[in-house]
């Protein structure tokens, strides 16, 4: 959480300025660790927040932990090996952050209190699990774990991603074309031959009246864009929208499915990587349910977390969630029988990320297709909206 912050030094000049800080009281001990008295805070909204938006991928991510491993088998110090990290990331916002933590580190903070300061960058899950690491004294084997997880992320999502350019490619084309056409081609077409507006067809009628509308009221449509994205914004703060939009995601077959499996995906994914770490089970299942950024089935994978802790077997908590399929249930089942859980989030891992990613290509298979036939009836009617008047106007000629 970012707070935005009046203090007062011990020369009594008053400072202003914005800090990071899990909650109001850490915001106090962090003030007064910098010789400050808090005469007055507040939260940041999110979207006025000050904070930069800093482009990091899961790949950045992977690279960092990757060096920071290497550090660590090396035995350097947590100091030289930011050096080291520095002098080889390519990242500019993760060069700059590590600076400052270097410089954190050097007054005597922890890496996990130097990282707090730079959730804009780092991802909270990593923070956390520095956190474990620090505190268990098993930071290389952590990181270990994290440039694995990170890199798979970053496959997924640039095959996430890569599905889906081309088709909004070609859509983002045949919209443009079709604005081009509206605004431009035709009303010069049908001025240029002084045709009869009331004898025109109604398709090239509707091309005319919306590029009408598109002329007059530039200002007032470019008004009315910003007020609708204006409010969206606004709205994303509002925590009770935010899951009933997620509610009728749900109620989407294709849309469903496709949050399904990628929650999925990642639940066994973190917990596999938690596991593997030494990390107890509770505590897996906690961290691997806060870093889902869905919220209403992160709410329902608290209600599984709560049932888990009053003494209820992992698999028979998941089964309760509703959101886990019969076949992941019985890998889990068979991992805790056996004692070897984390083997069984392996398992799953490897195959759901695979089942993730043929999901894509058949999903790219189908959303290709469609895309190009919806462009091929934008330019249908465009075609038709030129080509009906033009037969009108040589059939009257031929007359």
């Amino acid at each position: 959480m970012e707070y935005k912050y009046l203090a007062v030094n011990r020369n009594g000049s008053i400072k202003k300025g914005y800090e990071y800080a899990e909650n109001n009281l850490e915001l106090l001990r962090l003030l007064k660790r910098k010789k400050l008295l808090c005469i007055k805070y507040s939260k940041v909204n999110k979207i006025f927040s000050r904070r930069s938006v800093n482009i990091v991928s899961y790949k950045d991510i992977a690279m960092f932990c990757k060096y920071m491993c290497i550090a660590l088998e090396t035995k350097l110090s947590f100091i030289e090996g930011l050096d080291l990290i520095i002098s080889r990331i390519n990242n500019k916002p993760i060069r700059k952050s590590l600076k400052i933590i270097k410089e954190d580190m050097g007054k005597g903070e922890s890496l996990y209190r130097a990282m707090m300061k730079h959730r804009n960058i780092y991802p909270n899950n990593l923070i956390n699990m520095i956190k474990i690491g620090e505190d268990s004294g098993n930071l290389k084997n952590i990181f270990n774990n994290m440039e694995s997880y990170y890199l798979q992320k970053s496959r997924l999502r640039k095959k996430f991603f890569t599905s889906f350019i081309y088709p909004a490619f070609v859509l983002i084309v045949g919209i443009s074309i079709q604005i081009v056409f509206m605004t431009t081609i035709l009303p010069k077409f049908i001025n240029q031959f002084n045709i009869d507006l009331t004898q025109l067809p109604s398709i090239t009628k509707f091309y005319l009246n919306t590029s009408e509308y598109i002329s007059v009221n530039k200002f007032k449509s470019l008004v009315q864009i910003f007020i609708i994205v204006a409010l969206v914004l606004m709205l994303k703060t509002n925590k009770k929208l935010r899951e009933n939009i997620t509610r009728f995601k749900f109620k989407i077959p294709l849309l469903r499915k496709i949050l399904i499996k990628k929650i999925r995906q990642e639940f066994s994914n973190s917990m596999s990587m938690l596991l593997n770490s030494g990390i107890n089970l509770v505590e897996s299942y906690d961290i691997t349910t806060s870093t889902i950024s869905n919220k209403y089935i992160k709410k329902i994978l608290y209600e599984g977390l709560n049932k888990l802790i009053t003494g209820e077997t992992l698999s028979n908590s998941l089964k309760s969630t509703e959101i886990f399929e019969k076949f992941f249930i019985e890998v889990v089942a068979i991992g805790e029988e056996g004692g070897r859980l984390n083997e069984s989030f392996n398992t799953l891992k490897d195959i759901l990320t695979e089942d993730m990613e043929s999901f894509l290509v058949k999903v790219t298979e189908i959303t290709q297709p469609t895309i190009i036939v919806i462009v091929g009836i934008l330019i249908t009617t465009m075609i038709v909206a030129m080509l009906i008047p033009m037969l009108n106007m040589i059939e009257f000629m031929a007359l």
